[in-house]
């Protein structure tokens, strides 16, 4: 993404040693414009995943879910239609790149995160 222009922020290579990462990770989202979230058995079982999302919801941030993996999506993401990635492992120059920049650049996404909260989902369940 950072090839294509995109500023990108990782917890894995952004974080200083030191850093409150719990602040740091929830500031992150805070600032950002979306949330790119990788859809895996892995990262759908991990507890600071689903805490992720649900800041990024509390904060209206736009949520695109890269399926990247087999696994059981989420019920709050599963409104959200999802790229799907499982079979093209080429990410950088995999055509479903071209979806991905369409779901970043889409103002619209917003309305998806209303719809959620409309639901009744609060951040946290």
């Amino acid at each position: 993404m950072e090839r294509r222009g995109y500023e990108v922020w990782k917890d894995t290579t952004d974080l200083i040693p030191g850093a409150a990462w719990l602040t740091e990770i929830d500031e992150s989202i805070r600032q950002s414009t979306h949330v790119v979230l990788l859809l895996s058995p892995v990262s759908v079982s991990r507890p600071q995943v689903q805490r992720e999302v649900d800041v990024a919801i509390r904060y209206d941030k736009l949520i695109i879910p890269i399926l990247i993996e087999t696994c059981k999506v989420p019920d709050h993401v599963r409104t959200i239609n999802i790229i799907d990635w499982r079979m093209d492992k080429e990410f950088a120059y995999s055509s479903n790149f071209d979806r991905l920049r369409e779901a970043l650049d889409m103002p619209l996404r917003k309305q998806v995160i209303e719809e959620i909260k409309s639901m009744g989902f609060k951040p946290g369940r």
